[in-house]
């Protein structure tokens, strides 16, 4: 499958898709609150990310040498504070206050 919808994990592992070559979509639902360093890296066919409301950790690196076509959809209206600064060090595009 190409894509993951509503992962019910309320933690995404530091590294838990690093290298994945076959996801092009990912829906993080609403109950992820934390995705670790690392966790995408790599995804070089990443195309679209859901990242829920509620997710109050996003450590840095999470989308290191993703798919600059990649877009990270953000429920929350900006960044949160307690999200680190290096999170997106790919330069994704960003859509901030994202609605499904």
């Amino acid at each position: 499958p190409n894509a993951i919808e509503g992962i019910s994990n309320i933690k995404i592992a530091d590294y838990a898709f690093d290298g994945n070559t076959i996801i092009k979509t990912i829906d993080l639902g609403t109950s992820v609150t934390y995705i670790g360093s690392y966790a995408f890296r790599g995804n070089s066919s990443l195309r679209s990310v859901i990242i829920p409301l509620n997710c109050a950790t996003l450590k840095a690196y999470a989308f290191q040498n993703c798919s600059t076509e990649c877009v990270l959809n953000c429920e929350i209206d900006e960044k949160p504070s307690t999200w680190e600064a290096n999170w997106n060090i790919s330069s994704c595009q960003v859509v901030w206050g994202y609605t499904r």
